[in-house]
């Protein structure tokens, strides 16, 4: 039986955003709700009014904010693609209060923009105010690999394994090491209990496929590509999953 060489995972294991990338806690998940913050649901809402008007004001207007006010503003424009801008205000929350959050979210901005020095600095930062957050430990792990530092990067997803057990980025992202080095056994089980958490994560399916089929197990691979076609009806990577669906089933002819 022919099998699908597996170059096809490193196309997919090193861009970020594709499918097989790493998965990079961004800051967007920290936004709550203003009426459980420090500062109160009055300054928060004087804070988006302030951010309607952030780019024609000056910097005096926005050091006149709080920390957390800058540093909901930052996470604001961040996840509307204004990289800039929100750097500029979370650097200000940080001249003015030490927060990991503050330090995590402007990490995951610098990890948008690809200046993996600053990303990997600040997520140090981060971790080093709170070792035991399973996503700083994860996202550090991640910058970690762009350095070639695999040992360390393991060691950073599975500190936070032990942390919590069930996190899934941190099973996704070991899964996807331990695929690399060919240790698909210990990959599979990644994989199988980020799917067990978290089985509306279309990339999880994809990636268990990719394993299953290295495994020689033909069957169970068509049946989790085929689960990340019904997860995914329309995206980028529906005609290489049905592509590889259609090989997988000729090799068992």
């Amino acid at each position: 039986m022919m099998r699908t060489h597996l170059t096809l995972l490193v196309l997919f294991a090193a861009p970020v955003g594709l499918v097989l990338a790493l998965v990079f806690s961004g800051p967007a998940a920290e936004i709550t709700d203003p009426a459980t913050q420090a500062d109160g649901p009055s300054a928060l809402l004087q804070a988006a009014q302030v951010m309607n008007q952030a780019e024609s004001e000056d910097a005096r207007v926005h050091a006149a904010l709080s920390p957390e006010q800058q540093y909901e503003i930052g996470l604001r424009h961040f996840n509307e693609g204004k990289s800039d801008l929100a750097l500029q205000h979370l650097d200000l929350a940080l001249a003015a209060r030490s927060d990991r959050r503050y330090y995590a979210a402007r990490s995951s901005v610098h990890f948008g923009l690809e200046n993996f020095t600053e990303a990997l600095s600040d997520i140090q930062a981060a971790v080093q105010l709170d070792p035991e957050d399973p996503g700083l430990l994860s996202n550090r792990g991640q910058l970690l690999l762009k350095f070639g530092r695999e040992a360390e990067a393991q060691a950073d997803f599975n500190a936070a394994l032990k942390l919590q057990p069930a996190h899934v980025p941190s099973l996704f992202n070991r899964g996807v090491l331990l695929f690399q080095r060919g240790e698909n056994s210990a990959a599979l089980l990644d994989f199988n209990a980020a799917v067990a958490a978290e089985p509306g994560f279309p990339n999880l399916w994809f990636n268990r496929a990719m394993v299953q089929e290295a495994q020689g197990e033909m069957e169970m691979a068509i049946a989790d590509m085929t689960r990340f076609l019904k997860l995914t009806p329309v995206g980028d990577h529906q005609d290489l999953a049905h592509e590889l669906i259609r090989r997988w089933r000729e090799n068992q002819e």
